[in-house]
């Protein structure tokens, strides 16, 4: 039978766990960055012209004579009408720079000087994608309204523009595999964040609690007959103070709580985890994670009697968030 000192070196070993994903995701995202540098270095293919498809993720372009301006924006991006020299018209969509570039074909379009010198066409490249019903029913009102009647409508949208718009800002050597691996080291950032905060806060504790450079102090509490144990020796109840190790190694002693009183954290209505907060003489707080997961009569049990078991072993707390202790208490607490 595993003894208490047992379970909680344990439980502070345990914390090691994080490591193990957190090597894995730095592993895949090495690779998608490696495999995703690979792919910008392969030659890209020949764009097929935008008349001569209707799919969308195809690689397309378009030597542009003409361009109207935008009809619909989102962000630093505009959609616009351009048309070639045969007069085909599609949707494009044009960051700040193509928009520069592509001024003087813009102001050729528009230009009501017949002597003006007809601009050189300028292709642009991108990935052909499905055009939305919203920016569809925008693009029919703007076309209508550059006529002056009602030309483009649902049912011959196909014939003047297809149902594909150019997006320049895609390319084939897009790939998810670099948005995964910024996703992996996103996460993985956060588990070593999650990581270092336990590390920091059992070593803080570990000095502050250590007696000649042992733990004697802390074995001493385990051993005390009237220690109780919960969540599989996450929490110990000693006779002078709490040890907790459920998010690192905290010791809390009883003579220095001044109020504690339950929580309970739902997310869309579902509870997710029972909680007693703990305020310190010094007005610090505490959080201490009794039950996690949905609302059960045995979590619930559980947690009344670690909750009261504390409550009893601390002379001078108050207990429970109600308006009375709340009035008491702000003299020792930092809202």
């Amino acid at each position: 039978m595993e003894s208490n000192k047992m379970k909680l070196q344990k439980n502070i070993r345990r914390h090691n766990i994080y490591l193990i994903p957190i090597v894995i995701l730095l592993v895949i995202m090495g690779f998608c960055i490696i495999k995703a540098d690979e792919e910008s270095k392969q030659q890209l293919p020949e764009p097929i012209k935008i008349v001569n498809t209707n799919s969308a993720d195809e690689y397309a372009s378009i030597d542009v004579q003409f361009l109207t301006d935008s009809f619909a924006s989102d962000d630093e991006d505009e959609y616009r009408f351009a048309m070639d020299k045969d007069n085909y018209m599609s949707i494009v969509v044009l960051n700040k720079n193509d928009v520069e570039i592509l001024k003087d074909i813009n102001d050729y379009t528009y230009s009501e000087d017949n002597s003006i010198e007809t601009p050189a066409t300028l292709k642009i490249l991108g990935m052909t994608q499905e055009i939305p019903a919203d920016l569809k029913k925008l693009a029919i009102e703007s076309y209508n309204e550059n006529y002056g009647e009602s030309i483009l409508t649902e049912n011959n949208f196909e014939e003047y523009v297809k149902n594909i718009y150019l997006n320049t800002k895609l390319s084939p050597r897009d790939t998810p595999l670099l948005g995964f691996a910024i996703f992996c080291g996103g996460v993985a950032i956060t588990l070593l964040v999650v990581y270092l905060t336990i590390v920091i806060k059992t070593k803080k504790t570990l000095r502050e609690y250590t007696l000649n450079g042992t733990l004697e102090y802390i074995y001493n509490q385990l051993d005390q007959l009237d220690t109780l144990e919960y969540n599989k020796g996450k929490i110990f109840l000693t006779r002078e103070c709490i040890i907790n190790s459920t998010d690192g190694l905290s010791i809390i002693k009883y003579d220095d709580i001044k109020w504690l009183y339950p929580y309970i954290y739902k997310v869309n209505g579902i509870t997710t985890g029972r909680y007693i907060k703990i305020v310190k003489n010094d007005k610090t707080k505490v959080t201490i994670l009794v039950d996690a997961g949905s609302v059960t009569k045995k979590g619930t049990d559980k947690f009344n009697i670690v909750y009261n078991e504390i409550y009893q072993r601390a002379p001078n707390a108050l207990s429970g968030y109600t308006q009375e202790n709340i009035n008491l208490s702000k003299k020792y607490v930092i809202e």
